[in-house]
């Protein structure tokens, strides 16, 4: 599914209130994203079918994550981490950016059509 179309005022989220009758199907449906995305941007819905009335939702602008810079981080590490191109993130007229260099910490930023990277479980050696 590609990205909504681009404009000027784009956000690289919105917030969404559940009203009754909502699934978080229906409502990543509703937005034209996947539901993965939906269920990434909210950690809290476990199930992902229980929701509350009056619950705020954090919707993605499209298939993608919102990411949170970290101090000292580069946009070429979080780009390769998510398995997308330094240029679709600077492209994404939501992230405001103008170059690479542009980000900072504590920067929310949006990475289209992210892929989460894979995490190992640790385990305990006797």
């Amino acid at each position: 599914m590609p990205l909504r179309s681009r404009q000027t005022d784009a956000q690289p989220f919105t917030l969404y209130a559940v009203v009754d009758g909502d699934t978080a199907s229906s409502i990543a449906a509703r937005h034209g994203i996947y539901l993965q995305y939906l269920l990434t941007a909210n950690p809290d819905l476990r199930d992902g079918e229980l929701l509350s009335v009056g619950q705020m939702l954090i919707i993605p602008s499209g298939n993608g994550m919102l990411y949170q810079v970290r101090f000292g981080e580069k946009l070429s590490d979080i780009a390769a981490r998510y398995g997308v191109t330094v240029e679709a993130i600077v492209e994404y007229p939501g992230n405001r950016l103008s170059s690479p260099e542009d980000i900072a910490e504590n920067q929310l930023v949006f990475i289209p059509n992210a892929v989460p990277p894979v995490v190992t479980p640790v385990t305990a050696t006797p």
